[in-house]
């Protein structure tokens, strides 16, 4: 159970991590491109660190709760700072 949580949990995770960190650097005006490469980088970072954490922790309870309950979150952010962005992007091309 801790070896599933640990994979396929993580990598969820760390996908919601990913797209969440690349919408809110695309919202703080970094190029789409250069974000989403950034934010895919630091994604294998929260990989590995949400990997050792799962092995490390108490109970596999826990593991499981903190990585939907994370995954909700950053799925959320990921989808309100793509929400965001479009009438962002949409000024700015007016203005110009």
């Amino acid at each position: 159970l801790r070896f599933l949580l640990a994979f396929v949990g993580g990598y969820g995770f760390s996908a919601a991590a990913s797209s969440a960190l690349a919408s809110l650097f695309a919202l703080a005006g970094v190029v789409r491109a250069e974000a989403a490469v950034f934010a895919s980088m630091l994604g294998f970072l929260v990989y590995l660190v949400v990997l050792l954490w799962a092995f490390a922790a108490r109970s596999p309870r826990r593991v499981a709760l903190l990585l939907l309950g994370g995954s909700a979150c950053a799925y959320g952010v990921a989808q309100l700072g793509t929400g965001l962005s479009e009438p962002l992007l949409s000024l700015a091309t007016r203005r110009s």
